[in-house]
């Protein structure tokens, strides 16, 4: 049996260090995470801060408490270590300011700041403590379909935000009990619920595209919904788009590609019982015909779909 791959947990403190050495430390520290960093706080001696990080080759997750700082990147930052994923910034305690491009946001606890660090920014903050999500942009830019990076303040003090903000906490918890594969199967989700929290914060066109990408496949499922082979992978083939970018076009119109898949079969399986065209068929054969594996299941779906079973239309 192949060893399974483990989650890379390590973890830095400025404990223990002379105090003319812990800003240095730090900012060393926070640069090799988030590219070149520039630094600014009163009480270097004074400065206390950990950090621990849970990483594989694609995600990083970051626990990190602090004093009072501030971090900037400037242009000459950005050239000289360029550094495209996004990151998540969530608050769990204190406060910070998040200055990036024409935006400017307040994090607190039940906020995170989805930002970029190939551009400049500021972000300043109190004595806090809180989370870092490392994305890769690609995983975000592709679901969305955008080509400029994104800067969202989100809300994670209620609904899906706090499912967000509880996920995020308990897979740093429970970083150290998970495989590789384990750890960025959920960053996927995690992924995909913040691209739906981002298109509820975000402009016209993510979501003029989101409903572009819905129709579509709507139109592609009633043409080919008498294919057996139908699903989601197929669809995602034969238009041209990534499973994620479907998956999240009906996410965010209320469905899945395997309801809407069944959904269509079931309108279709009515018309086949109730035209004079399909008499010759018996109701096995429609249901089968549309890919469901047996008569019980095809009259189970029809019935919770219509209210009534398939030999009803036929009588």
């Amino acid at each position: 049996m192949a060893e399974r791959s483990s989650v890379i947990v390590e973890s830095f403190s400025t404990i223990g260090l002379e105090p003319r050495d812990r800003a240095e430390f730090w900012i060393d520290l926070v640069s090799a995470v988030h590219g070149v960093t520039g630094w600014t706080g009163p009480g270097y001696n004074s400065f206390e801060g950990t950090l621990r990080k849970a990483s594989t080759s694609r995600y990083q997750l970051i626990g990190w408490r602090s004093n009072r700082v501030g971090y900037h990147r400037t242009a000459s930052h950005v050239r000289a270590s360029t550094e495209e994923d996004y990151r998540v910034v969530i608050p769990t305690s204190g406060h910070a300011m998040l200055r990036q491009g024409h935006r400017t946001s307040t994090l607190s606890r039940g906020y995170a700041g989805l930002m970029t660090v190939c551009e400049p920014y500021t972000l300043t903050q109190s004595s806090a403590s809180g989370f870092a999500l490392v994305v890769p942009r690609q995983a975000i830019d592709d679901r969305l379909d955008v080509s400029a990076p994104l800067t969202r303040r989100l809300n994670l003090g209620t609904g899906l935000g706090r499912i967000v903000g509880d996920l995020v906490a308990t897979l740093f918890q429970e970083r150290e009990k998970l495989t590789s594969a384990q750890f960025d199967s959920v960053n996927e989700r995690m992924i995909d619920l913040l691209c739906l929290l981002a298109v509820g914060d975000s402009s016209p066109n993510v979501n003029r595209h989101l409903a572009d990408v819905e129709h579509m496949v709507r139109e592609h499922v009633r043409h080919h919904v008498a294919d057996p082979s139908l699903s989601g992978h197929t669809i995602a083939r034969d238009l041209g788009w990534s499973l994620r970018q479907i998956q999240l076009a009906l996410q965010h119109a209320g469905t899945t590609p395997s309801e809407l898949i069944k959904d269509e079969r079931l309108k279709l399986a009515r018309y086949r019982l109730e035209s004079p065209t399909y008499q010759h068929m018996s109701i096995t054969e429609i249901g089968y015909g549309l890919g469901f594996c047996s008569p019980s299941a095809f009259s189970t779906a029809f019935k919770q779909h219509f209210g009534v079973r398939p030999s009803s239309i036929r009588q």
